[in-house]
């Protein structure tokens, strides 16, 4: 007997075989889905680690720097785009709010910095 003709006969048999089947790939699908979405989301949560490393290292007072608002995009494959708003202190001690827009591309474990631009909030 082939594999189709086995797979025939179960799936033809008692009603409940085919509920305990379609349950089954039921569950696979959902646990990928979740875990495809897990992955996603630690790989966001890497790319905001990154690009706030890499807007810490452009300020004056890295020390001071306060992150908020931040929202990460995928883009393509190995790429997204961070934006946010990071609070430090400006060269004369005052705290001073700035929106920043990071793209950076993962190689392996580590984020290559692609741009990072700022706009002045005041």
């Amino acid at each position: 007997m082939s594999v189709k003709e086995r797979f025939l006969s179960v799936w033809n048999g008692p009603g409940w075989v085919r509920a305990v089947i379609a349950l089954v790939v039921l569950v696979v699908v959902v646990g990928a889905v979740r875990l495809v979405g897990l992955v996603l989301e630690d790989r966001e949560g890497d790319a905001q680690e990154a690009c706030e490393g890499y807007v810490r290292d452009s300020l004056k007072s890295p020390s001071s720097a306060e992150f908020s608002e931040a929202e990460a995009t995928e883009r393509g494959e190995y790429g997204f785009t961070v934006s946010g708003s990071v609070d430090s202190e400006n060269g004369f001690g005052a705290m001073i709010r700035n929106r920043y827009e990071c793209r950076v591309n993962s190689i392996g474990d580590d984020w290559l910095l692609i741009d990072l631009d700022f706009e002045d909030q005041g």
